[in-house]
Formats: C-alpha cells, sequence, structure tokens
C-alpha cells in the first residue's frame, strides 16, 4: 500500500465496531477524529450509507460493515472497531490486524487541528527513503531496548511495569503474543538486553533497588539469571554488547565515563576510551572486534552526553568522530555484515522526534530509513539484513516495531 496505508498499519490500530449499524444517526456517533499516532489522524466521516477514513495529508479510503462486526478497511486486511464508554459513547476505535489490536483515543477537532498541522523541517542534506514500511508489533505497556535472536525468529525487549521498574519481554519476530521472559519474578530492574551469537544467552543491564546498574545473563528459555559484573568493576555498567565470537563483552561504565572490554574467557576487564577525551554512551562492536561505534562527545565541552552527543568510533585505541560534521547520533549498532551502521537522529527534526539512519563506517552514505512521526529509537538489524526492529512512539504509547529496508543495505 501506499503511505497512508503503511502509517495506519505503523500505528498499529484496526477499528472493531457493534454489528447494528443500520440506519444513517447510528453511523454518525463514530464520526469523529482519532489520534493513531504522533502528527498522524484518522478522520471518520460519512458519506451516503457507508463511513469512510481519512488519514492526515492522505486520499480517504472506504470502510465497509463486515457480518462479524465492525468494519473492513476496504483494499486491506485489516478492520476497525469502536471502544465505547460507561454511557454507551463512541470514546476510541481499535484497530485489528495480523491477530493484533492497538486503540486510538477519540479527540476533538481542536487537537486534530493542531496535530495535523505541519511542522517546517530543518534543510536535510541526506537522502531521505519514502514511504518505508512500519509495522507495529506490541499493543500495550511501554517498550523499549529490542534485541533479535541469531536466526531471527524472537525479539527480546524491556516493558515498564511500574514507575521504577522494567522486565523483558519476549515476542516472535514475525508478530503476536509478547510473554515474560523469566520463569520467574527477578529482583532487578531488567532493561538494555543484548542476545549472544550463539543465541544460548541473554545479556541485559539490571538495576538494584538501591540504583546500582550491573551487566546480568539469563537463558533464552527465561532460566538461569545471574549477575556477570557488578559493583567490583563499578556502579554503574550499562549497554552489554557481544563480540562475535561471543567470548567477550563490551558495557558502557557510566560512573567513570569510559567504555569497558571484558573477556569471558580470562576474565579481564580493561577500559577502552579515556574520560578525559571523550564521554561515551551505549557502545555496539563491530563484528571483526577491530572497531566500536558509540554515542557519545568529546569531553571538556561543557554539555552533558544527553545534550551533545554525536557519532564516534574506537578503532585499535585511538578515536575519531565517524561524520566529519559532526550531528546528533544515538544508539549505534553495526550491521551482521558490518557495512552500515544504523542509529536514531533527531537531526533535521522540527520537534524533537527520532528518525532511524543508516550510515557506513566511513561516514558516508548516510541515508534516513524512517519519517520524525514514528519518533523511532534504538534500531536492531534482523540477521537477515532485510529488516530493523526498533521503538516507536513517545511516552506511555512506545511500541516495538519492524521496518523493512531497502535494497541499499545489500
Amino acid at each position: 500500500m501506499k503511505r497512508a496505508a503503511a502509517a495506519l498499519f505503523a500505528a498499529g490500530l484496526l477499528i472493531a465496531m457493534p454489528r447494528a449499524f443500520g440506519a444513517e444517526s447510528a453511523l454518525d456517533r463514530y464520526t469523529g477524529y482519532y489520534e493513531l499516532a504522533p502528527s498522524l489522524v484518522a478522520t471518520i466521516s460519512r458519506e451516503d450509507d457507508h463511513l469512510v477514513v481519512h488519514l492526515t495529508r492522505q486520499p480517504k479510503m472506504d470502510l465497509t460493515a463486515r457480518s462479524e462486526g465492525g468494519f473492513a478497511l476496504k483494499g486491506t486486511a485489516a478492520h476497525i472497531t469502536f471502544a465505547m464508554g460507561p454511557d454507551n459513547a463512541v470514546t476510541g476505535l481499535i484497530v485489528h490486524q495480523n491477530g493484533r489490536e492497538a486503540p486510538a483515543m477519540r479527540i476533538d477537532a481542536a487537537t486534530a487541528a493542531r496535530l495535523e498541522t505541519p511542522a517546517t523541517h530543518a534543510p536535510r542534506t541526506w537522502q531521505v527513503l519514502e514511504g518505508t514500511a512500519v509495522q507495529v508489533l506490541t499493543n500495550s505497556g511501554t517498550d523499549y531496548w529490542p534485541t533479535v535472536s541469531p536466526d531471527g525468529k524472537t525479539i527480546v525487549f524491556a516493558r515498564k511495569t511500574d514507575a521504577k521498574n522494567w522486565e523483558l519481554y519476549k515476542m516472535p519476530a514475525a508478530g503476536g503474543q509478547a510473554t515474560p521472559l523469566a520463569r520467574s519474578p527477578l529482583p532487578v530492574s531488567a532493561t538494555r538486553p543484548s542476545w549472544s551469537p550463539a543465541g544460548d544467552v541473554i545479556a541485559f543491564t539490571a538495576t538494584t533497588a538501591d540504583g546500582r546498574d550491573q551487566i546480568w545473563t539469563i537463558k533464552p528459555n527465561g532460566a538461569g539469571a545471574n549477575i556477570l559484573y557488578g559493583d567490583g568493576v563499578s556502579l554503574h555498567l550499562l549497554y552489554p554488547d557481544w563480540s562475535a565470537d561471543g567470548k567477550s563483552l563490551i558495557m558502557l561504565d557510566s560512573q567513570n565515563d569510559l567504555i569497558r572490554r571484558a573477556n569471558l574467557v580470562t576474565g579481564k576487564i580493561e577500559a577502552l576510551t579515556e574520560p578525559t577525551k571523550v564521554l561515551p554512551g551505549m557502545a555496539s562492536l563491530s563484528p571483526d572486534s577491530r572497531q566500536i561505534v558509540f554515542a557519545g562527545q568529546k569531553a571538556g565541552t561543557g554539555s552533558s552526553y544527553q545534550d551533545g552527543n554525536s557519532l564516534w568510533l574506537w578503532n585499535g585505541g585511538a578515536v575519531h568522530p565517524l561524520e566529519r560534521e559532526q550531528m546528533s547520533g544515538r544508539a549505534p549498532v553495526w550491521s551482521p555484515d558490518g557495512k552500515w551502521i544504523a542509529f536514531e537522529s533527531d537531526r533535521g527534526s522540527p520537534d524533537g522526534r527520532y528518525a532511524v539512519f543508516l550510515i557506513r563506517p566511513d561516514g558516508s552514505g548516510l541515508v534516513q530509513v524512517t519519517d520524525y512521526l514514528f519518533n523511532a529509537n534504538h534500531p536492531v538489524f534482523a540477521s537477515d539484513m532485510r529488516h530493523l526492529v526498533a521503538t516507536v512512539g513517545t511516552g506511555e504509547n512506545t511500541r516495538i516495531a519492524l521496518i523493512e529496508l531497502p535494497e541499499l543495505t545489500k
């Protein structure tokens, strides 16, 4: 489908409606505005004896009544049902597709107009892909930090369970039910998972009740959760990432502002960067283990890492910016073949939302993969090099999504 339908499916929405729609007055109750995603509104209106849906800046599409109830989106496999409040007033809609459901809140005309007002984009000098297919895979909770199994069949991610805690969840990469990974509740808040190359273990950041960050591991079947590195190294260890042979890990030591490498065979742990030169964030080890790409900023610039981060490369001890003109860049990861780096950036964004970008390790070939409206973060490559898995959305509406990659990544 064109970008309109892709955007609708990216929002993960399908609508469920009551069975009886007979009279025109019954149809009128469903007309109105529904927020599908940031800057994306579905306007439901009636034309003669049927309803139509009009997505922001896209052509309208007909809705046809289904014998099972609800409305089918003509020309697609999606259907829509409407949610009702206690007084039987329409409060929102639900989109149903491929076994998934996602809600959209009803909004007033003023809110719809504000969301649909195009923002002025900053000049972009890079290639921008049009109509990238984005498929939302989860439909509840606040989901973040996906990692994909080496065989490409399973996604593990972190889901927020309350104001302070996160839990690891797993789901089929093709879509389906998300379930807790651990067999029993862990005594730590679990975030930032990273699947080992052999697929036999998952490393993750474990935050204790008193605020320490440790590196733990757990088996894909949810058993055997254990601490790997903790207080003896640093009080704050985050973002574990595996070497291709599975014999070492790199991690961010945010207490000491450096990247560390741990040899899992010898037990040796070494510092790879110097806080007097660069302040690092999340890092990713190249498939040949010779280079590390990380988010960071030059030390002594006067602003915090989060305010001024860009992409950097480590190569045998030396560090240098990846791009000649340093621009926003965070959460970088290598492609399985080492030819590309995916990352998130708000460069060129009119309102601070993020998009997924690709760039080559030599700083060439920059391309924007997703539109800013998705606010896409933390991309990771699937093993087939045909897809990325990332988060989309904002706040409590942050979801895990599958992004189809173009031929340029081959």
